[in-house]
């Protein structure tokens, strides 16, 4: 950041640069565009030359403010006091070798309260310059242009006409405007066309017109609904009228992340800046709502780093907290270590705030946890009811060699005592009961039981004994009382009594197998024949087993069996295979965990019927292929199985391919001389697809069914 200021304008102190900059990053961060700014070197740079005041044309804005004090490896933002609010300059990317913007303020203290709308429009005008400086176009670029072949029309399907050299038959919103299609068509000044984002009014030649009768070439309505995104966009001039103008669209984001990579030479990425950046200085009423200070969450802990760069160690993290009840107490504040990250040497120092905000005594500070010389830990005095709090962390490694320097650590603050370790201790399993506890309990604290379902509880001394009721899997909670607030801890997935079964599959695209109720008599489960193409059954699902196993119990013919490749079971799926009409097989599938074991049974039998072929048949050779899980989720991993004759083969020298509905190639790798390959599905869209083998036996297929993401 560079400042210019003389002596009748004073710069703007650390904490208000460090306000602004922050204020870009929330909305950059509100819009899902993950661009973090932040200070190099924990500084500013500033200026007193009364040549960059009240800088009266753009001239000199671009010749002097832009191009001086500028660094590479940096974005440069510029603010000088000058004729007007939150106007500035953004070059683009292309037409600059340093990036950087301007922007100007006017020749009051936005910071006064009577300026908030002022501090506010400079937000959304840096915010504005930076989008400009990381190639995005207004989204109105080049709309006073009345010829069709350059007026973004408000349709975003229609395309150029064949007059248009370079461009005929694109669609319009891809080579006019802002050349983006997300972004909705801006008329701008279109003969004096103009409108307001916060009433959604459309004027033209000055005159209010409620029917937004103003059209496009074509007769298209502009701005016809509070939706259209260019009334807020933040490339519109919208945002210097109105803060809330400040959208970015995925396309614009990819655009920027698009500038962002390119200029590898400009931008240093840096892993130990963390997300609450910037927070080097104690900021003024940090409690005020649009301080965009880092307020903490009591009893959680936040992720912090220490980070440098260009061989200066400055960070310093600044958090905040508030006793919100209306009662004093202590608390406790300390620093823990990252695991797999290096370790910062960390100091901790709280402070009181002040009524007016500003920061008040210093209360107690720590450097050291006895022992490890690293962490800190402060446990206070009470600290009274509805008091606001400030905590300094400092890493006393600045020596940038070590690589401590940029050490990662956790804060946590706590209410009345430490919560780090409390937590419920006892077994996972109940099989008729078991007892359960709270570690690091403080003494004095009581605690209240409650289990979601299928158990009764009891309770002696804090000590909860939880009886089964029924069989299901449920969730343990633990409310403990104590220092005037509650605080609540959980053990989840805890397996009660045997497996059970949810006789439900809704979403299993495969159909259900019907549960053989009698012996004798069934439900049987009917299917086609084929030679070689099996089908998959939803078995009935099971929960809280350790073991699935399947079992065949009658066949015919009797020599029906896995061993042949005829069947198959694999937890809540069976493979089914039957080779020609009139064959029966019946199915025990056992259940079990360590409280025992439950039975169920199926029955299958093929139809007179033959099997319709495939949507892709194997080009040659009795080849057969099995995909599971299936169905299976994108992010998941599939395993494959390879037959010839009803015997494993390797997949050496096999190309597998993942294909779409379309036979469009998803992915595609060549098989090693394994008897069963694995293939990790990418992020695609829900749906069918095809595994295909090609190998010297010729080709296979079978359909693959995907539902949603992992």
């Amino acid at each position: 950041m560079i400042l210019y200021y003389d002596a009748t304008h004073r710069a703007f102190n650390d904490d208000e640069v460090q306000w602004y900059i922050n204020a870009v990053n929330k909305i950059y961060w509100q819009n899902g565009l993950r661009v973090h700014l932040y200070l190099d070197n924990c500084s500013v740079f500033r200026k007193s030359s009364s040549i960059y005041t009240y800088a009266d044309d753009w001239a000199e804005m671009y010749s002097t403010a832009l191009n001086a004090e500028r660094e590479y490896s940096k974005l440069n933002i510029t603010l000088v006091y000058g004729w007007a609010t939150g106007i500035g300059i953004g070059p683009y990317p292309w037409l600059q070798d340093k990036y950087g913007s301007v922007v100007v303020a006017n020749g009051t203290n936005p910071f006064l309260a009577a300026n908030s709308d002022d501090r506010d429009n400079i937000v959304s005008s840096i915010a504005h310059e930076v989008g400009h400086t990381l190639g995005l176009l207004h989204t109105f670029h080049r709309n006073h242009c009345r010829n069709n072949c350059f007026q973004e029309c408000v349709s975003r399907t229609r395309t150029q006409e064949g007059i248009c050299l370079f461009t005929a038959g694109k669609k319009k919103c891809e080579v006019n405007g802002d050349c983006l299609c997300d972004t909705d068509a801006d008329p701008s000044n279109i003969n004096g066309v103009s409108y307001n984002c916060s009433s959604y009014t459309i004027t033209n030649q000055g005159q209010a017109s409620s029917t937004c009768a103003v059209t496009d070439n074509y007769g298209d309505y502009w701005l016809q609904s509070p939706n259209n995104n260019a009334l807020n966009n933040l490339m519109t001039y919208q945002m210097y009228s109105n803060v809330t103008c400040n959208q970015i669209t995925p396309m614009q984001q990819g655009v920027m992340y698009h500038y962002i990579r390119k200029a590898t030479n400009y931008f240093k990425y840096n892993e130990d800046v963390d997300f609450y950046e910037n927070d080097n200085f104690y900021q003024t009423n940090p409690f005020v709502s649009n301080s965009n200070c880092n307020i903490a969450n009591i009893n959680s802990k936040q992720y912090h780093a220490f980070h440098h760069s260009n061989g200066s160690a400055c960070d310093i993290d600044w958090v905040y907290f508030q006793n919100s009840t209306s009662t004093a107490k202590p608390y406790v504040i300390q620093t823990q270590e990252v695991t797999g990250k290096p370790k910062p040497d960390t100091k901790i120092t709280l402070y009181s705030i002040n009524t007016d905000g500003t920061l008040g005594a210093q209360l107690a500070t720590n450097d050291d946890i006895s022992g490890t010389n690293l962490f800190s830990k402060i446990t206070s005095s009470n600290l009274a009811a509805s008091g606001r709090f400030a905590v300094k962390i400092e890493n006393k490694v600045t020596n940038v060699a070590d690589i401590r320097s940029k050490g990662h650590y956790y804060l946590r603050i706590d209410a009345c005592y430490d919560k780090t370790d409390v937590a419920i201790v006892g077994d996972n399993t109940i099989c008729t009961s078991k007892q359960y506890s709270i570690s690091n309990l403080p003494v004095g604290a009581t605690v209240t039981w409650q289990g979601s379902s299928c158990v009764s509880i009891s309770t002696t001394n804090n000590v909860a004994t939880v009886t089964k009721t029924c069989d299901n899997t449920m969730t343990l909670t633990a409310t403990i009382s104590y220092c005037g607030e509650t605080f609540v801890v959980t053990k989840e997935n805890i397996k009660v009594g045997l497996p059970y079964l949810l006789y439900s599959n809704t979403g299993c695209t495969y159909p259900e197998a019907l549960v053989e109720t009698d012996f004798e008599e069934g439900p049987c489960n009917s299917q086609c024949y084929s030679p070689s193409q099996s089908k998959w059954w939803c078995a009935t699902p099971v929960y809280n087993a350790t073991n699935v196993t399947w079992q065949k119990v009658l066949s015919i013919p009797a020599n029906y069996n896995f061993w042949s490749g005829n069947w198959s079971g694999n937890n809540n799926f069976v493979n089914i295979l039957f080779k020609s009409a009139n064959q029966y097989v019946e199915l025990k599938t056992t259940m079990s965990n360590t409280c025992g074991s439950i039975e169920q049974y199926y029955c299958f039998n093929s139809t007179t019927t033959l099997c319709p072929a495939p949507m892709m048949m194997m080009a040659g050779g009795n080849q057969t292929l099995k995909v599971y899980p299936n169905p299976t989720s994108a992010g998941n991993i599939v395993s494959l199985e390879l037959y010839l004759e009803e015997e494993p083969i390797d997949f050496e020298n096999s190309t597998i391919q993942l294909l779409d509905s379309k036979n469009k190639i998803i992915l595609e790798k060549t098989g090693k001389k394994v008897t069963k390959e694995q293939l990790e599905i990418p992020t695609i869209s829900s749906g069918t697809y095809y595994i295909s083998i090609t190998n010297v036996n010729g080709t296979v297929s079978e359909e693959l069914i995907i539902n949603g993401s992992r």
